[in-house]
Order: C-alpha cells, then sequence, then structure tokens
C-alpha cells in the first residue's frame, strides 16, 4: 500500500507540470521518498530509502505508456487491446 500511495503521489506531480520522462519520474520518486511523509512511513516498515526508491520504480513503469494514451491537452480516446 505504501508503495502505491508513492507511486500516486509521483503521478500527481506529473499531472501537474505535464512531465512524464523517465528521468523526471525517477527524480520524483526520490523527492516522495524523501519527504517528512514518505521517510515517516519508511520508519513504520523499517525500510531504507534506496528499497523503497527501488520499488517505487518497479511499479512506476507504466506511467510513460499511460500518459501517451490516455494524458494530453485534449481527450483523447484509445482503445486498448
Amino acid at each position: 500500500m505504501v508503495w502505491g500511495t508513492f507511486l500516486h503521489e509521483v503521478m500527481q506531480r506529473c499531472m501537474e507540470v505535464g512531465v512524464w520522462d523517465k528521468e523526471w519520474i525517477e527524480k520524483k520518486i526520490d523527492d516522495v521518498v524523501r519527504s517528512p511523509m514518505g521517510l515517516g512511513e519508511l520508519v513504520k516498515l523499517g525500510v531504507g530509502i534506496e528499497t523503497a526508491k527501488c520499488e517505487t520504480m518497479a511499479r512506476a513503469g507504466g506511467l510513460e505508456q499511460f500518459a501517451k494514451h490516455f494524458v494530453g491537452a485534449a481527450v483523447k480516446v484509445s482503445l486498448l487491446p
């Protein structure tokens, strides 16, 4: 559940500025993990920063594809296979 919360925060930040590339996503994951909320969750779990970043990155792989299909200046209609 924590990784999902982190990923949700990253997705919100991507949507705010309209940037969805891998480098931006990695930076935002680092920001979220190191935030007061993120660090508090890691202490509760007994997990380190690097582990949290790796776990969140592993779940972030679909964000770029999501943006290509569904995010833009105009409404996009996409039929996924």
